[in-house]
């Protein structure tokens, strides 16, 4: 995989050039080859033309819905406009935004494969698919001058990289809204001080200080009654829910899920926190009807066994307990603490510190700990999508962590490579405790009967079933009352309860399309009517969260087919 990314760095290279002639052509004659790269344009094209004519028309006086559709990612944005129709097929005056390209950065790539920035596919993209639904779309260059654009670019050159952090336009606070975005842009928690960072981050802060001048214009010019944006924590979106708090403008934000064409939705609030915590008290209270069992032990025997979203990640699983003790030399008489991690630039690890202020201080506090503390096995498992997902190597992988601090391991700790067959269910088992910083793995070893450790702040936390520390002294003292005890049958009936919570209910199925492995979508419907109020359940579950404040929740019946 390194080999193949370093080919890949040095073709970028080599066709930086030619992106950057066909970029400038886009710009001057609007010539991008969409329709030849996305075939969903096409599809969505003739399913509209099969639609009759009135479900295009917007009916006036209705709520006023903006869809904040930043970039091509093409999942979200079909999943934006669908949604959008079916707001508007339910009386709703709905309007799109997106970037419509010419930012110097932007983050719906990395830098593995940018700059220059992908805009003459992405803004075609999405200017595409919205208008194959003839939805109005407004774009960036609606709302600022080409002047303008040379003012903030001369503001913040004049920036040093001391002020970069602290930089505010509009009255935001720019470079830490940026923040994040240049983490997931860089692949890593924690930018190193160095030229290609410093330049990402000046790019960052032109970008930002334009969305924040754009934004505020767009809600003053269309003002809508509720806002609707992906993920929330990328810096375009987080700019402008910032702008729409200042308005007193609801907002909802939404995520892919954790399992293929499924979506999570977040009022007043950012999705990928996956907070249930307004349901909680009563799911907590409600036991799981023998048909609400049986799915959930299906659903985790599916992934258990390398089914569902856990095969993109492992090709082969070694699922015998034996042979991993022998390939990772463990004493049969010894404990086994199992480490689990998250990926560096996993949006669930930013701005998630608890105990620890990143994932790197958290590794190495446990395998120093644990270097004291040899009457214990420490396995580190890393996280196989470091290498499993293409073109997301984080700049800093967790082996890199450990070596850093460690150049040579405790004889007690062992370190499974991102590349591993091991199954890390097997691992589970074999293990006394589990330690995580955010990872579902940690709700999952809770399902076991295995205690758990947590050292950030994860969507499970505080849910009745898992150790959650607060210091790394807090840490410890965890450590040491986890490895004296068993988790009691109502901890794992609570782990049950809330895994039934957040895997059916919380997240909400999207039946309108199927994701393939290769990222095209198929629609499941031939007339745009089929997205009327009564036909799909969970669209009437989103459209009435969205216009009527309604809990983005099931909290109906199971059936045994889920």
């Amino acid at each position: 995989m390194t080999s193949f990314l370093s080919k890949l760095r040095k073709r970028k290279r080599l066709l930086e050039p030619f992106r950057t002639l066909h970029y400038r052509l886009w710009q001057i004659s609007g010539i991008s080859g969409i329709r030849g790269i996305r075939p969903e344009v096409r599809q969505l094209l003739d399913i509209a033309r099969r639609s009759p004519a009135e479900g295009f028309a917007t009916a006036p006086g209705g709520p006023k819905i903006l869809f904040f559709t930043f970039r091509s990612w093409n999942t979200h944005t079909v999943a934006d406009v669908l949604t959008a129709h079916a707001l508007r097929l339910r009386g709703a005056d709905v309007r799109v935004f997106t970037c419509g390209g010419r930012l110097p950065v932007c983050d719906v790539t990395s830098h593995i494969l940018a700059p220059p920035m992908p805009c003459n596919t992405c803004a075609p993209f999405v200017t595409s698919t919205v208008a194959a639904l003839r939805l109005p779309c407004y774009e960036s260059k609606d709302f600022i001058t080409a002047d303008e654009r040379t003012e903030i670019l001369r503001r913040v050159m004049a920036l040093s990289p001391e002020e970069y952090e602290s930089f505010e336009f509009e009255g935001l606070p720019i470079g830490r809204l940026v923040r994040a975005s240049l983490q997931w842009f860089l692949l890593t928690g924690s930018p190193a001080d160095d030229a290609e960072a410093r330049e990402i981050y000046r790019s960052f802060l032109v970008s930002g200080a334009t969305i924040a001048r754009v934004a505020g214009r767009l809600l003053e010019s269309f003002k809508p009654d509720r806002l609707v944006l992906l993920n929330g924590i990328f810096f375009a979106e987080r700019i402008a829910i910032e702008h729409a708090r200042r308005r007193g403008i609801p907002f909802i934000t939404h995520e892919g899920g954790f399992m293929p064409d499924t979506q999570v939705f977040m009022r007043d609030g950012f999705a990928p926190h996956h907070d249930v915590s307004e349901f909680w008290p009563d799911y907590a209270s409600r036991p799981l009807t023998a048909t609400e069992a049986r799915l959930l032990d299906a659903f985790l025997a599916e992934r258990t066994s390398g089914k569902r979203d856990v095969s993109r990640y492992y090709p082969t699983i070694e699922s015998d307990a034996e042979a991993i003790r022998r390939e990772l030399g463990l004493d049969r008489d010894r404990p086994i603490v199992t480490v689990f991690t998250n990926v560096d630039w996993d949006t669930a690890t930013f701005a998630a510190r608890s105990a620890f202020a990143n994932m790197e201080h958290w590794l190495q506090h446990t395998i120093r700990y644990f270097a004291g503390r040899p009457q214990d096995q420490l396995i580190i498992r890393i996280h196989p999508a470091e290498v499993r997902l293409p073109f997301l190597e984080p700049r800093q992988s967790v082996t890199t962590m450990v070596r850093r601090h460690f150049p040579e391991l405790p004889p007690n700790v062992r370190l499974i490579d991102p590349t591993s067959s091991l199954s890390s269910y097997t691992l589970m088992s074999m293990s006394a405790l589990g330690l995580v910083y955010t990872s579902t793995t940690g709700m999952e070893m809770a399902l076991r009967g295995k205690p758990v450790v947590v050292a950030g702040r994860s969507y499970y936390s505080g849910k009745g079933f898992t150790f959650d520390a607060a210091s790394p002294e807090h840490f410890e003292e965890l450590i040491e009352r986890a490895l004296s005890t068993n988790l009691t049958n109502e901890q794992v009936e609570l782990a049950r309860r809330y895994a039934f919570l957040f895997f059916f209910r919380h997240h909400i199925p999207f039946p309108l399309t199927t994701t393939s492995t290769g990222s095209r979508i198929r629609f499941n419907f031939d007339s745009l009517d089929e997205l009327r109020p009564g036909n799909v359940p969970f669209l009437d579950l989103v459209c009435d969260g969205i216009l009527q404040e309604r809990p983005f929740l099931y909290d109906g019946e199971f059936t045994d087919q889920p």
